[in-house]
């Protein structure tokens, strides 16, 4: 039985339904693993044919009497890539086969950080595979292609020659782009919050395009968190729409209640939605004042009744959509206060961002050293 060092498997295709899957076998010990397994229908041997040879055949599966037929591609007698249906079942059997052989099974990320030339490329093609719009995946793939590897070995040649102002005022740049670098692969998350009936739900329908909110003119109809991903300017950014905040007895309110209270807490921008048909009363400013409020929007603005006597904040029509161009750029403004250039340098992880933070205050101590032993963990293998 072979071990987990001679040869290793991996998925090179993301779990799902699909045409193919594809599993890789690599290691030493890869083609005697696919020879106990795999049958050519050809009846050729494995070991007589020349690389990058594909051949269709027969693979032994315990779970199944007959077997899967498939096709693998001998890349080189230390690779080898299997293609199987596309179907979970049809890739898990042969995993199982592999498993049962002792081979180990490591993930593609596992993979391509243990075999990269450059770790910042290996991270960015990792996070390519969460980006979440087009703009976000633009911004990875300068990474990829070089952006902060070349802008971070640029700092390190300031330091060597003692230029530490422009070294920290790069570093505080790129310290900068890291903010929105962190969020590349996870959108920013936007809570709605307010009173009942304010309009929460029609007002995420608007912001989303299409009904994601149960509309309801019945209070507490939202008793459970309920989220959507849009995106605006090609920024990715989460809604969520809480229950409507009161005083009430009712326990399975009360519960959604304090589910929109930690949803508040845990947010990057939180929206308070009240509702223009009515008078701005007390029980409008308590709640201000009790919640974190990042922007306040009044909704059904059609319908409003002093106005000159309400705070300022966004004035919107779910039902109509007005307004809500409006809304939706000035949460963008809010949440990025800069917005990286073509081709900039953007940090996106968190180690990156770590090291870039210790190399700036090390630049600010003038601790030249500390600094540059700092940026060059980041390119190191």
């Amino acid at each position: 039985m072979p071990s987990s060092v001679e040869c290793q498997a991996l998925m090179l295709t993301p779990r799902g339904r699909g045409a193919v899957a594809t599993i890789r076998l690599q290691g030493t010990a890869a083609l005697g693993v696919v020879t106990q397994l795999f049958r050519p229908l050809s009846g050729e041997s494995l070991t007589s044919l020349p690389s990058a040879s594909i051949v269709v055949g027969q693979w032994q599966c315990k779970s199944s009497s007959h077997g899967e037929r498939l096709v693998i591609c001998l890349r080189a007698p230390e690779q080898i890539d299997v293609h199987c249906h596309g179907g979970w079942s049809a890739a898990a059997a042969v995993l199982m086969s592999l498993a049962e052989l002792g081979v180990d099974q490591i993930t593609w990320e596992d993979w391509l950080a243990a075999h990269g030339s450059d770790p910042i490329a290996s991270a960015a093609l990792v996070a390519l595979a969460s980006a979440c719009t087009e703009r976000t995946a633009t911004v990875l793939l300068d990474q990829y292609a070089g952006a902060l590897r070349r802008e971070i070995e640029s700092i390190c040649d300031l330091l060597e020659a003692r230029d530490m102002a422009v070294a920290e005022a790069r570093l505080g740049e790129l310290q900068a782009n890291g903010l929105v670098g962190m969020r590349l692969t996870q959108p920013w998350r936007v809570v709605l919050c307010g009173r009942p009936n304010v309009g929460k739900s029609s007002l995420i329908n608007a912001m989303v395009g299409y009904r994601r909110a149960i509309v309801h003119d019945r209070s507490g109809t939202t008793r459970d968190v309920v989220t959507a991903v849009t995106a605006w300017q090609g920024w990715p950014i989460e809604l969520a729409d809480t229950a409507g905040i009161r005083e009430t007895q009712g326990a399975v309110e009360s519960a959604g209640i304090e589910r929109a209270h930690r949803e508040v807490e845990s947010s990057d921008l939180v929206l308070l939605v009240a509702d223009a048909s009515h008078r701005w009363d007390n029980e409008d400013i308590r709640l201000a004042d009790s919640l974190r409020v990042d922007l306040l929007i009044h909704n059904k603005a059609d319908i409003g009744v002093n106005c000159a006597l309400r705070p300022a904040g966004w004035s919107t029509i779910a039902t109509t959509g007005e307004g809500i161009d409006q809304l939706m750029s000035g949460i963008a403004r809010h949440l990025l206060s800069r917005c990286p250039l073509p081709g900039a340098a953007v940090p996106f992880t968190c180690a990156q961002n770590t090291a870039i933070s210790d190399a700036l205050v090390a630049t600010q101590s003038a601790d030249r050293d500390a600094a540059t032993t700092a940026l060059t963990s980041l390119l190191a293998c």
